[in-house]
């Protein structure tokens, strides 16, 4: 758990240091955040480690300690000035203009449809203007009604965007933070306790 602990850090560190987040950075830190263990689990899972493996244990909180201290002093700044809400936004907004776009083309459709069709009703039921009429009225239909299955497909990707860019619209730094610092106060005494151990072993 510790030394899972500490290669999320670092992906969370070294995503938050590179360029400016796109949304699947974001969403990435979202992620991890959400898979962070509670805080007295990696007290539990570093007693037990310091009865077998105490300079494994060491080496694994330093690390953490370090990575803890690396987001606190450099990361959570730079995250503290992302605006989460506006990225979710972005990335939702993509999918809707796509279905703004094809719905207004279906209205192009609908209308020529609805031009051949009322055509239909001014001209002899047996003449072969009636039958070329109605060949071009139901083609014009099936045109509509295929551009219409489209246009319901980029209506659920909307939605779907929605429900993926949500946690990343509600996210704030500080949460991850409220753990971190945890994390770093952990790592800092199971140092201390170490060096206690070792003491009174020498």
């Amino acid at each position: 758990m510790i030394n899972e602990l500490v290669q999320n850090l670092i992906a969370i560190n070294n995503i938050t240091e590179g360029q400016e987040l796109s949304f699947a950075d974001a969403l990435s830190i979202v992620e991890i955040y959400d898979k962070m263990p509670e805080p007295n689990n990696l007290i539990d899972e570093a007693e037990e480690m310091a009865t077998y493996d105490i300079d494994a244990l060491e080496k694994s909180v330093i690390k953490l300690k370090e990575e803890s201290e690396r987001f606190l002093n450099v990361c959570l700044p730079k995250l503290n000035d992302v605006d989460f809400k506006a990225i979710a936004q972005d990335y939702s907004r993509t999918f809707y203009n796509r279905y703004q776009k094809a719905e207004k083309e279906l209205t192009a459709y609908w209308k020529a449809y609805c031009q051949l069709n009322n055509r239909l009703d001014y001209l002899d039921l047996d003449s072969q203007e009636y039958i070329e009429a109605e060949k071009l009225c139901e083609e014009a239909k099936a045109k509509h009604d295929e551009r219409q299955k489209t246009v319901q497909r980029l209506y659920a990707e909307y939605e779907q965007a929605n429900k993926e860019s949500a946690p990343v619209f509600w996210f704030r730094a500080d949460f991850p933070e409220t753990v971190i610092v945890r994390y770093h106060d952990i790592a800092s005494a199971i140092l201390t306790d170490i060096k206690r151990i070792r003491e009174c072993g020498s």
